[in-house]
């Protein structure tokens, strides 16, 4: 389906509300991705970024797979 729009005039024409939900979700998923991405790039696995911070292996895994359910918590 071809509308003409690109992406930024689409989410212009959304609700204030849900522009800022766009681009919260946005925000989360380019977090998401920067922390697995560097941790590929340095060649290293969850368990040994985990150890250097402190964390569990688990932790990282769900900040990596967060979806919409991170929570503080989860960094602690």
């Amino acid at each position: 389906m071809k509308t003409g729009l690109t992406l930024q005039e689409a989410i212009a024409r959304e609700s204030p509300e849900m522009q800022e939900t766009i681009h919260q979700e946005a925000d989360r998923l380019r977090a998401e991705y920067a922390i697995m991405q560097i941790r590929n790039d340095l060649e290293i696995s969850q368990a040994k970024l985990a150890g250097r911070l402190g964390v569990s292996q688990a932790a990282v895994y769900k900040v990596e797979h967060a979806g919409k359910d991170l929570k503080l918590s989860t960094l602690k």
